[in-house]
């Protein structure tokens, strides 16, 4: 339980709290300092180079005195930082960093953990996900969202236990996630019709087509995966096998997906497959070409289906 001293209004800055690892071992859970330069050093060093791979994207080799500066030297406003810690030989040693930097969107923010290789799947990740939630929601933040690499298995298993999944789509290697914790969720107001994110208080929406489809949608599919696990993972697998680079690269499938959502009117597709395609480096330019190629080809169908409404009237007046 975590023995944080300021309830009401969190002093992002000097936030600190004690929990205990699902083992049963004490933590200290506080915000990243300017002064923390060599510990993030040592906890990137202590790193694996398939978890770097996994935190970055690719294979980071050091970080850089501009690195630490950024990772350090944080304004708690837009990027909030926190470490769990431990006293090991009197020293205090990071074992997971967790950090979260805003969004354009205010209510938004991009999260990212790291944790040590020997303290993974202690329940670090977790802990630094509600914490950071709780002081995301004392400024304003709704929603987290985080991109994963498709065969980090281990963070997969983190988020999606999580219990605050509102979304993910696979595209190209990457799942992108959208979060809602209940760290994240805002009391209800109004007599409990709305809650604070403007949003109606009987579940959290996905995106901002929600209102248009069904409420919860994300928590009713996954009932698809819990009845039919099978079939899920085997559509999840071909899925990942269709967006790898092959004759054609992973940045012009996901350029092709994004035409077809737009034909399909997936809102989820469209989403998923830009933020994959803006990964992978296409310009604006492509993605706005190849919704025109969408729009020519829905309106060319309906032109030529004309023909079948011309045929239909001569047979009519005859």
């Amino acid at each position: 339980m975590a023995t944080d001293a300021t309830p009401r209004t969190i002093d992002a800055r000097s936030y600190a709290a004690d929990e205990a690892l699902s083992n049963g071992a004490a933590i200290h859970i506080r915000a990243i300092r300017s002064d923390d330069k060599l510990r993030l050093l040592e906890h990137f060093a202590g790193l694996s180079a398939k978890t770097r791979y996994f935190r970055f994207f690719g294979y980071k080799r050091q970080l850089t005195a501009e690195d630490l500066a950024r990772y350090t030297e944080l304004d708690f406003i837009r990027h909030v930082g926190l470490a769990a810690t431990s006293w090991q030989k009197g020293q205090e040693r990071f074992i997971g960093v967790g950090r979260y930097i805003r969004k354009e969107v205010p209510s938004r923010a991009e999260i990212a953990l790291a944790v040590l290789d020997e303290y993974q799947g202690a329940g670090i990740g977790p802990l630094l996900i509600r914490h950071l939630g709780r002081i995301a929601h004392e400024s304003g933040i709704t929603e987290f969202e985080a991109d994963v690499l498709g065969d980090n298995s281990r963070m997969l298993g983190v988020l999606r236990k999580s219990g605050c999944i509102l979304h993910h789509a696979n595209g190209a290697g990457i799942v992108h996630f959208t979060l809602q914790c209940p760290e994240l969720s805002a009391s209800p107001v109004n007599g409990g019709e709305f809650n604070q994110t403007g949003h109606h208080a009987d579940g959290p929406q996905e995106t901002i087509m929600a209102d248009f489809y069904v409420k919860d949608a994300a928590k009713h599919r996954q009932k698809l995966r819990h009845l039919k696990p099978e079939t899920a993972q085997a559509f999840a697998n071909f899925s990942e096998a269709v967006f790898k680079d092959g004759a054609l690269s992973s940045k012009v499938k996901n350029l092709i997906a994004i035409a077809v959502a737009h034909v399909t009117q997936c809102p989820w597709c469209i989403d998923g497959h830009v933020r994959g395609a803006k990964r992978l480096g296409a310009t604006d330019e492509e993605i706005v070409e190849a919704i025109y190629v969408a729009a020519e080809m829905r309106a060319g169908a309906a032109l030529s289906h004309g023909g079948i409404a011309m045929a239909a009237s001569e047979g009519q007046t005859q």
